[in-house]
Formats: C-alpha cells, structure tokens, sequence
C-alpha cells in the first residue's frame, strides 16, 4: 500500500511537472506574440506621424 501511494505521488508529481513546462512553453510564445504585436503598433505609430507631418 505505501509502494502504491509513493508511486501515484511520484506519477503526480511528473504529470504536474509536465504541465508547468506546457504551461511555460505556452508563455514564452504568448510573449513573443504580443512583443511582435507592440513591436508593429509602435513602427505602425511612427510611419503615421512621419507621414503626417512629410504632408505639412
């Protein structure tokens, strides 16, 4: 019984672990995702100001 406990902890414990490196794998692109996202609003920004103020 107590072998039995140890091993479904011990099997716990890895599927826990695995879960947070999905769940880090996951983060690390959302990041990436939205810092190319800002990265393209901010050079979107810039080309509308030079554009306006090219015009005036």
């Amino acid at each position: 019984m107590i072998k039995f406990l140890t091993k479904e902890k011990e099997q716990l414990l890895n599927n826990i672990s695995e879960q947070q490196e999905d769940l880090i794998d996951n983060n690390i692109f959302i990041n990436k995702f939205l810092l190319v996202l800002n990265l393209m609003i901010i050079l979107s920004y810039i080309f509308i100001v030079v554009s306006l103020y090219g015009n005036a």
